[in-house]
């Protein structure tokens, strides 16, 4: 890997187990032309958990990285609720792996991830790459009672309907999330 890891935290990770330079340390190497360096890096970094998370959105915000893959595939194997509304924008990316891997990240978090999601589609409620992102998010959702509750929208997400139909549901959506239903 190249720097050594204080200790594994799990990929919840806690605050303060990495210092600053090995951070810095492990970001700077997902950009190495290697391979096995940056898998390692990016390993190590969910191992870091919750202490990666913003340098990693600092790279998945900046277009011009060759690294957004490795942080995006980081940040979808971490699963911090911190990452939820950096992920659903991702959802839009032009690159489809790093939407698919957005998504991946979204079903991770779950529940907590639904509300900036459903809220983006109120924003956004006729790009058809955020209705595919809803789509693979709730249909791949890990919490069974919360995937059952918001069943009958799913295919809406995956239909030719119009944006004020995809507003709708996303709208219904945040009700029963809001009820305390799911």
């Amino acid at each position: 890997m190249g720097v050594a890891m204080n200790q594994p935290t799990g990929r919840q990770g806690s605050e303060g187990s990495e210092t600053g330079g090995q951070l810095s340390a492990l970001i700077a190497q997902l950009s190495e032309k290697d391979g096995k360096k940056r898998q390692g890096a990016r390993q190590a970094l969910i191992e870091a958990g919750e202490a990666a998370v913003e340098p990693l959105h600092e790279i998945l915000g900046d277009r011009a990285n060759p690294a957004r893959w490795e942080a995006a595939k980081a940040l979808a194997e971490i699963g911090s609720k911190n990452s939820s509304e950096r992920l659903v924008a991702c959802l839009e990316d032009n690159d489809s792996d790093i939407a698919w891997l957005a998504a991946k990240g979204l079903i991770r978090i779950g529940v907590p991830a639904l509300h900036p999601l459903f809220a983006r589609v109120l924003e956004q409620p006729d790009s058809r790459r955020l209705k595919q992102g809803v789509h693979h998010v709730l249909h791949d959702l890990r919490d069974r009672r919360t995937r059952e509750l918001l069943q009958p929208y799913i295919k809406t997400f995956d239909s030719n309907v119009s944006a004020e139909e995809i507003a709708m549901a996303a709208q219904e959506c945040i009700h029963l999330l809001d009820a305390g239903k799911g």
